[in-house]
């Protein structure tokens, strides 16, 4: 019996889970075959920057490790595109003002937030975790549990 089927059959044994969505959750477990990622959870480059920015302020739900990450990926290749405009317009020196990429950066903000609390809700952990960000030493278990594999079934 696999490790996932039987968390689930003693998740309903303990009646932490009712007999429809263990069901449901049952049949998941036998469409899966060698690990693969059900089709509601595959998206591309394009779809994960396109959810983030539709559920920007959404601190509910799930997000897969792959919306995470392209979205992740987009930030940082913004924010490389953004730097050299300001570098180009006003210099690069210590110092140089960073209109566009001050502002990129605000609007992205809330994106980025909610799609990290919901990557955090499908690891099965609280939104509330990314308050260890300011302490330094708390961003390893956060970068640990935002690349672990999440939860293969729906909220």
């Amino acid at each position: 019996m696999s490790n996932a089927r039987q968390l689930l059959e003693e998740r309903f044994a303990r009646g932490e889970i009712s007999a429809a969505e263990y069901q449901e959750r049952l049949s998941v477990l036998n469409n899966l075959s060698g690990g693969q990622v059900p089709p509601h959870r595959v998206v591309g480059f394009g779809q994960a920057i396109a959810l983030a920015l539709k559920n920007y302020v959404n601190f509910s739900g799930r997000s897969s490790r792959a919306a995470h990450w392209y979205f992740v990926l987009a930030t940082v290749l913004l924010g490389m595109v953004t730097g050299t405009i300001d570098g180009n317009n006003y210099g690069y020196y210590w110092g140089a003002p960073q209109p566009v990429s001050n502002v990129t950066s605000l609007l992205l903000l809330l994106p980025s937030l909610g799609l990290a609390v919901r990557r955090l809700h499908d690891v099965n952990r609280s939104g509330w975790w990314l308050l260890l960000i300011p302490t330094v030493i708390g961003i390893i278990p956060l970068l640990f549990w935002l690349c672990q594999q999440g939860d293969r079934f729906t909220n």
